[in-house]
């Protein structure tokens, strides 16, 4: 195996490690909408401003400051409006047919059409 490949062994066990958190909760997000972030080192948080208890109007901001190098901010933008498009239609699924999409910047306009 040698010392390269001791030294590789060593650096995938510590990216796996270390990528499987963040890997969960952006999983987590895509799928439910929802994450558990026990160390707020999550690139997705809550806006603070926002003070409704009303998940349809429970706003979800990025956190620059913990973007992974890997993922610029636009796709970030792109996993948000994921995530919040899955928790809009598990608050009231009858919305489906009236997905309101207001909150999706002219940035993407270009992908509406896929979405829809």
């Amino acid at each position: 195996m040698g010392y390269t490949g001791f030294l590789k062994a060593i650096y995938m066990t510590l990216l796996i490690n270390a990528s499987t958190p963040w890997l969960a909760m952006v999983t987590q997000w895509l799928n439910t909408g929802t994450f558990h972030d026990t160390y707020h080192d999550f690139f997705i948080v809550a806006n603070e401003q926002n003070n409704s208890a009303d998940k349809r109007t429970a706003s979800m901001t990025i956190n620059t400051a913990a973007l992974p190098c890997f993922l610029s901010e636009k796709y970030a933008k792109m996993v948000l409006r994921a995530g919040m498009s899955i928790l809009q239609q598990k608050v009231d699924p009858a919305m489906l047919d009236e997905l309101d999409l207001t909150w999706l910047d002219s940035s993407c306009s270009s992908n509406v059409e896929y979405i829809m």
